[in-house]
């Protein structure tokens, strides 16, 4: 009947140590591939490639495979920007959860309060 004890400075540090990995991996695609499982893991929150002859579903965070393979380069290095499309109840917040992680400049491309849509544009840090 006892309560699981949690060391709130172990957690702490947990989530320090997988926010660093995500801004100091190797390439800007790792470190997009990195946010996107720590999205997946820590938010619920799923990512997959648009499919324009399927139809979309809510709550997930869509990405462009034209524009994902022409925004990085051989190394990994992020050369342009890319697009990221999200609809659901919290379509307001993804810009900001996005911005959290330091990874990307986030930008606000457009946005659909009919249809709680929200389209992100993510350019390199330098």
């Amino acid at each position: 009947m006892g309560r699981k004890s949690v060391n709130l400075e172990t957690e702490i540090n947990k989530l320090h140590d997988r926010v660093s990995k995500i801004v100091t991996s190797l390439s800007d695609a790792r470190r997009l591939f990195d946010v996107l499982e720590d999205f997946r893991i820590e938010h619920e929150l799923e990512s997959q490639l648009y499919n324009e002859t399927a139809s979309t579903d809510e709550n997930l965070l869509y990405l462009f495979q034209p524009e994902i393979e022409s925004a990085f380069n051989s190394a990994g290095k992020q050369i342009s920007e890319f697009r990221v499309e999200y609809s659901g109840e919290l379509y307001d917040t993804r810009g900001e959860l996005f911005d959290s992680y330091n990874a990307f400049n986030v930008q606000t491309m457009a946005i659909i309060n009919k249809h709680q849509k929200i389209t992100l544009l993510l350019t390199p840090l330098n």
